[in-house]
């Protein structure tokens, strides 16, 4: 994640979740709560304040949750949020979890954050069981709305994040043993789903 979006998330940690982007984040956490299928293990990756950790935990509360931020500050909002749940910090190119931890990954509104994105989703298949699921929701990359925030993002000068076109994203996830790669539309965002191969 840049510097200056880590410190960002770090100093509004306390307050974020009443923060304008919550506005997106609802919208797309609703959309990964439908496409989550009974979980016993689920690792959210830049899991923020854990308010998306929380809402799978109160749907499926027999389930193991653990999440990872890169933002000291997020970390301690979500242990405090969940402290039953193993929340670490760190990066999603460096997850401190064994292989084969969990059979759900989710990552929210973070993969654009993510300095090496290909790192990232090696890394979620790497601590997947075989046949678990990995769920990645952002803001699309593709079509109009992708060219827009690409423009956006050129103005305002945010270089280290990258919205990237889903086919590539879907090509990260096959190369890292991630099959099917299905992308939903839905708004602005995208849901792009991959399961690791046996």
């Amino acid at each position: 994640m840049p510097d200056r979006d880590l410190e960002f998330f770090h100093r509004v940690a306390t307050r974020y979740d009443r923060h304008w982007i919550q506005w997106f984040a609802r919208a797309i956490h609703a959309r990964v709560l439908r496409a989550v299928d009974a979980p016993s293990a689920v690792l959210d990756i830049g899991c923020g304040t854990g308010a998306l950790l929380g809402a799978i935990g109160a749907r499926w509360p027999h389930a193991r949750l653990a999440g990872v931020d890169a933002a000291p500050g997020m970390v301690e909002v979500a242990r405090r949020r969940l402290p039953a749940a193993d929340i670490r910090h760190g990066v999603a190119e460096a997850l401190p979890w064994a292989d084969a931890s969990f059979d759900l990954a989710v990552t929210s509104l973070s993969f654009h954050h993510w300095r090496d994105q290909a790192a990232g989703v090696r890394e979620a298949a790497r601590a997947l069981r075989p046949n678990g699921a990995f769920l990645l929701a952002d803001i699309s990359g593709d079509g109009p709305v992708g060219w827009a925030v690409e423009s956006m993002r050129r103005l305002a000068r945010h270089r280290e994040e990258e919205f990237a076109p889903s086919a590539r994203v879907t090509a990260m996830m096959a190369a890292a043993g991630l099959a099917e790669g299905r992308v939903e539309h839905f708004g602005l965002y995208r849901l792009i789903r991959g399961r690791r191969m046996p």
